[in-house]
């Protein structure tokens, strides 16, 4: 028969288990608790840095916008000046940061006094909800219009040059009260503009067209695009369109206009697609006046194309209409969408030919920049960017203008013109809107078909045309529908009617 003993720990053993545990415990408890306590003070940290960017963005914009004074005497009324510099640095600031805060208690709603100025400076950025659940603090220089340092924390109730640490934290610029050291033990974040790394992370930077090219193809189009970081919402373009011979130095533009892509966000220009958006023509300056001269507002069909960085634009000078789309714009019935009973007007506004202008002169305007157009005539581009400072996001970098830059030159109706010894034009005609300017040419010309392959069943071949709403009561044909379609499309399973032209018999 076999004997089994049973056999355990003793207590000797559990003692000196339990000791070892308790010892382990000892360390490894202070360990993990201190390990938690610096991930937060990163945190807070990076938080600090978060709030500086956001509020130099927001100021930046304030500076280039004219802002900048109403809200300096705010920040004056409503902030505390910091007087608590030691000796090196109190006779440089003195009378210059003040500090407008941000409870750690206060709400948006609740929130008065410098907390309302924290909050305009940080609501059009974008944060997780509880990242204003905390104490916040913004030093301004009030002489530069800059950041000058930000403070972040989330286990006190606010921040205060003569805090007790308890429930208020101090952040007196005196002694060491700001070195690293002194606000890892109080979990304080802290970004300032004697940082470093901040001076590298703001230098600006130079805008510059980065593509311009003038195409006179089906349509006559203007494109380009950018060095923006934020897909051009943060820039607008200024657009001079001059004649050849015209000499820029004096002047001598056709006309003038800006492309601000946030803007027209909100007029119906979408994401990659081609709309009719109103653009704002400026001429000649006035002798009388001394400013440029005000040709009114005008449609131009504008198509972006977003990539997520710097996506490019393409503005239509000049496009062959569908017969549908003539007659529409021409006909003077209710159902005609856009400024008023006069299909006349609507003709001129919303054509997305050059030849408008010429309507316009023959009505007796006084807008001679924008005749010149209507007849055949080499014209280039020069645009200019300049910062917005508009959705940035976290971004604070600060923007230089650019150069201006000139685009290539193109005939505004046909491949090129020239003349003969006559006197007479000699014009080429390589595409179907070329073809289809004849027309409009209004003097003695020879056309010379240069391309023998003009297909107008051929991928990219097209024109602008009207788009049917349904609606109570039949079919809307509106203006505000315009777009751009290839004759060989699938969408309708049809191919476009060429716009017939009567003057091709002669």
């Amino acid at each position: 028969m076999r004997k089994y003993s049973r056999k355990g720990f003793t207590l000797t053993e559990l003692v000196v288990v339990l000791v070892i545990l308790a010892i382990i415990g000892g360390i490894a408890i202070p360990f993990a608790m201190k390990y938690m306590k610096l991930a937060e003070f990163r945190e807070n940290e990076a938080n600090a840095k978060t709030i500086y960017l956001a509020a130099e963005s927001e100021l930046t914009w304030y500076r280039t916008s004219g802002k900048w004074k109403d809200f300096r005497k705010e920040v004056v009324r409503e902030g505390k000046r910091n007087d608590t510099f030691d000796d090196a640095r109190k006779d440089k600031l003195k009378g210059r940061i003040y500090a407008i805060t941000l409870g750690g208690k206060e709400s948006r709603e609740e929130n008065a006094g410098s907390g309302e100025l924290v909050l305009k400076l940080l609501e059009d950025n974008s944060y997780d909800k509880d990242f204003l659940n905390a104490s916040i603090t913004i030093e301004l220089d009030i002489e530069t219009g800059q950041v000058y340092s930000a403070f972040y924390a989330t286990r006190c109730d606010g921040l205060s040059y003569d805090g007790n640490d308890d429930e208020i934290l101090n952040i007196t610029a005196a002694g060491d009260n700001r070195s690293y050291d002194n606000r890892r033990d109080r979990l304080l974040g802290y970004y300032s503009v004697e940082d470093v790394t901040n001076v590298v992370e703001l230098k600006p930077v130079r805008l510059k067209v980065t593509a311009i090219n003038l195409v006179n193809s089906e349509t006559l189009s203007l494109n380009w695009s950018s060095n923006s970081r934020h897909d051009n919402l943060d820039v607008e373009f200024h657009i001079t369109f001059y004649k050849k011979e015209g000499d820029k130095a004096k002047g001598e533009r056709l006309f003038s206009t800006v492309i601000d892509r946030s803007e027209l966000r909100g007029k119906g220009l979408g994401k990659d697609g081609n709309t009719m958006v109103h653009l704002k023509l400026e001429g000649q300056e006035d002798a009388g006046t001394g400013k440029n001269k005000d040709l009114g507002e005008w449609a131009f069909p504008l198509t972006y194309q977003e990539t997520g960085q710097n996506g490019r634009f393409s503005l239509v000078l000049d496009g062959m209409m569908s017969a549908k789309l003539m007659e529409s714009l021409k006909a003077e019935t209710p159902d005609t969408q856009g400024v008023g009973d006069d299909g006349l007007a609507l003709l001129r506004e919303y054509s997305t030919s050059i030849t408008r202008y010429a309507g316009l002169s023959k009505a007796g305007s006084e807008i001679p920049e924008l005749a010149q157009l209507a007849r055949p005539q080499d014209i280039c581009a020069e645009i200019k960017v300049q910062p917005t400072y508009r959705n940035m996001d976290l971004d604070a970098r600060e923007y230089h203008a650019s150069s201006p830059v000139t685009s290539n030159v193109e005939n505004t109706m046909f491949a090129s013109v020239a003349k003969t010894e006559g006197g007479s034009l000699e014009a080429k005609v390589t595409r179907f809107r070329h073809l289809s300017n004849i027309r409009y040419c209004g003097e003695e010309a020879i056309f010379r078909l240069d391309s023998r392959n003009m297909d107008w069943t051929a991928a990219g071949t097209g024109l602008f045309d009207l788009e049917e709403l349904n609606s109570v009561g039949g079919d809307v044909r509106s203006v505000q529908t315009i777009r751009w379609k290839q004759v060989n499309s699938q969408e309708d399973g049809k191919v476009l009617d060429f716009p017939s032209i009567g003057v091709l018999g002669k």
